[in-house]
């Protein structure tokens, strides 16, 4: 259990960076829609959908260690600590 929790809390650490990173490209569409620059904004979509792209697979890691670490046991005890 204890490795499900440290993989966990690294999938959870880089959804966040890439959720900041993603957080910062929404950003610069915003400003780019303000300055009406349509280049600025075609490569910022591009950008994120790269973001979005490595965020898949870690949202279906996180889940999955999620429900291994804390879906209750058939006692109703969370997993792992019977």
């Amino acid at each position: 259990m204890p490795h499900a929790m440290e993989e966990l809390r690294e999938v959870l650490n880089t959804e966040i960076e890439l959720g900041e990173l993603l957080l910062q490209v929404l950003r610069q569409q915003q400003q780019s829609l303000v300055n009406i620059n349509a280049g600025l904004f075609a490569r910022s979509l591009e950008k994120e959908q790269n973001l979005l792209e490595l965020l898949q697979p870690l949202e279906r890691e996180r889940i999955r260690l999620t429900a291994e670490t804390f879906v209750p046991d058939e006692i109703g005890a969370p997993a792992g600590t019977t």
